[in-house]
This record gives structure tokens, C-alpha cells and sequence, in this order.
């Protein structure tokens, strides 16, 4: 198994994910928070409390 496809850490929902992917996924949401596309704290704190 080479360095690009060890797995290095498991996303949020179980996902094993190797160095390779890993980085190619902050890299996306790097590029997502600098494009706009979030929701900030603020933002999710309301859609929360509207839904309670």
C-alpha cells in the first residue's frame, strides 16, 4: 500500500479516506468557502432554532 492510498483519517460519517483524498477534499472546501458557499454559525443557529 503506498503513501497515497494509506488511510490517514475517516470523515464525519465513517469514511475512510487516504492522503490523496484527504487533501483533495480541503482543497474543495477551501475553494467552496472562498467562492460564498457556507453557512456561518450565526446562519446555522437560526435554521436550527426556526425548525425547533
Amino acid at each position: 500500500m503506498g503513501k497515497q492510498e494509506k488511510i490517514v483519517v475517516y470523515s464525519s460519517n465513517g469514511k475512510p479516506l487516504s492522503q490523496f483524498q484527504y487533501k483533495k477534499e480541503i482543497d474543495e472546501a477551501i475553494e467552496q468557502i472562498e467562492s460564498g458557499q457556507f453557512v456561518s454559525q450565526k446562519e446555522m443557529n437560526k435554521k436550527i432554532k426556526k425548525s425547533i
